[in-house]
């Protein structure tokens, strides 16, 4: 019995819909799939005013970290080997300096995230990506500078056999002075070591040594000069990153201590030698962010040499 047209039009109908029906099934479970979160919804966006580090539950159990990025450059985070920042098996990623860094626990269900502080005024923004059974999540960091930081912890400590004195004619520079009186004068000859400085030098390899004190702050060191159980020199130095000088004239008020008698219509030529203490010292601070009580701890060396006792020689007299 042949098939009416109609029958053949609702048949058709019948099969579109069935279809139809199914294709938004697989579609509504494909699009169930894919929004299966990786991480809690609590923890997929941080916000930190300091250093941290936090373990994270991972809701897979074959997970890995596909990148760490800068999310405001694109720029992909290099770990220490100069590749780009990712685990596939349980352990550690960071990168070079340390100030952030992922790992991934033996028994692979959390992921342990740390950063150290954010000493620019700009907030940094950083995104992780997480990769499982076909899914992606994220956790997008963002982290801002403290607003304030102090030392907490101060250890000094000379190295031993670093310390020595020396005489130098370094910065001295011979000078003819001239008694134009009739009468016996005292002049200054303090211009022999106006050239004369004590230098200072802090150097650190630690993430942050000195980028934690801000241009309204002023961190002091101080510590004795001993040589022979005497103290020859003690003195608050800026803490600051590279050399600093002290103009030797200035710190001793050499201008009135540096006088000669001169004959009348007399003449003196002279030259200067100074004795100068060199030494270095390792120092180690712990230093608190002001807001939150994070700590962390930095360590480096102080190199000094301090001129101490100047000597006038006098070469000719006329």
């Amino acid at each position: 019995m042949p098939v009416s047209k109609t029958a053949v039009i609702l048949r058709r109908f019948i099969i579109t819909c069935v279809v139809s029906v199914l294709l938004l099934g697989l579609g509504a479970c494909s699009k169930e799939e894919q929004s299966v979160a990786l991480i809690a919804d609590s923890h997929r966006e941080i916000t930190a005013h300091s250093g941290f580090a936090q373990a994270l539950v991972v809701l897979a159990n074959d997970w890995r970290v596909d990148y760490v990025r800068n999310s405001t450059t694109g720029e992909m985070l290099l770990d220490s080997s100069g590749k780009e920042m990712s685990l596939m098996t349980p352990g550690t990623s960071e990168v070079a300096g340390g100030w952030i860094g992922v790992r991934k626990t033996e028994n692979s269900d959390s992921l342990s995230i740390w950063m150290k502080e954010n000493f620019s005024k700009t907030p940094l923004s950083i995104t992780i990506g997480l990769y499982a059974n076909g899914q992606t999540d994220q956790i997008h960091i963002t982290q801002y500078r403290g607003k304030s930081y102090k030392l907490v912890k101060k250890i000094v400590e000379e190295v031993e056999g670093s310390k020595k004195f020396i005489e130098s004619t370094e910065g001295c520079i011979p000078i003819t002075i001239t008694n134009p009186s009739p009468d016996e004068k005292f002049l200054s000859i303090s211009n022999i070591f106006k050239d004369v400085e004590g230098t200072s030098t802090f150097e650190s390899a630690d993430y942050g040594a000195f980028d934690w004190i801000d241009n309204e702050q002023q961190v002091l060191m101080m510590m004795q000069l001993m040589k022979d159980e005497a103290v020859v020199w003690h003195a608050p130095v800026p803490y600051a990153e590279g050399t600093t000088t002290t103009p030797y004239i200035t710190e001793q008020g050499a201008e009135s201590s540096h006088m000669l008698a001169v004959r009348p219509f007399g003449s003196v030529d002279l030259e200067g030698r100074m004795t100068y203490g060199e030494r270095i010292c390792r120092y180690e601070f712990t230093i608190q962010n002001e807001d939150t009580g994070y700590v962390f701890d930095v360590t480096g060396y102080w190199t000094q040499r301090v001129p101490l006792v100047s000597h006038t020689i006098i070469k000719r007299v006329y």
